[in-house]
């Protein structure tokens, strides 16, 4: 889902999702990850795409700031409810954080999906969960780092 939606905040723009951005000893960096990025959409269909899912960008004096965006979904309704998500994304970064239901198997090493409990709201923990990493990530991202 975050790389789906980071297509879109990258004006179409691809790029490989990956773990670890960076790596550093005694202030050095060791290591920065590289991700291929390639063209997966055209610029106008990437904006189209973004304002249907109610992408509103917004800039700073400097034009280097842009609106997150959240959006939270989920796969099996009622009593079969099993898995819910709430992306976010910006300019410089994506980020999903997802439940998913499923309880030990009659065999060892196996599941069997289960439902996600009433309480808390899956959706509503899950949005939580979600603004609270990418309040934490935001604040270490530079305003450059989704530049590509």
């Amino acid at each position: 889902m975050a790389s789906a939606y980071a297509t879109v905040a990258a004006d179409g723009r691809y790029a490989a999702p990956y773990t670890v951005a960076r790596i550093t000893r005694d202030g050095r960096t060791v290591y920065r990850a590289r991700p291929d990025v390639r063209r997966a959409l055209g610029e106008r269909e990437a904006t189209l795409a973004g304002a249907r899912m109610g992408a509103g960008r917004t800039s700073a004096a400097d034009g280097s700031a842009e609106s997150e965006v959240f959006t939270t979904g989920g796969a099996g309704g009622g009593t079969t409810r099993r898995t819910v998500w709430s992306t976010g994304y910006d300019g410089r970064l994506a980020l999903t954080v997802a439940l998913f239901a499923d309880r030990p198997g009659g065999r060892k090493g196996t599941t069997v999906p289960a439902q996600l409990p009433n309480v808390p709201s899956p959706t509503e923990f899950a949005q939580s969960a979600a603004a609270g990493i990418w309040e934490a990530a935001t604040k270490s991202v530079p305003e450059s780092a989704g530049k590509r």
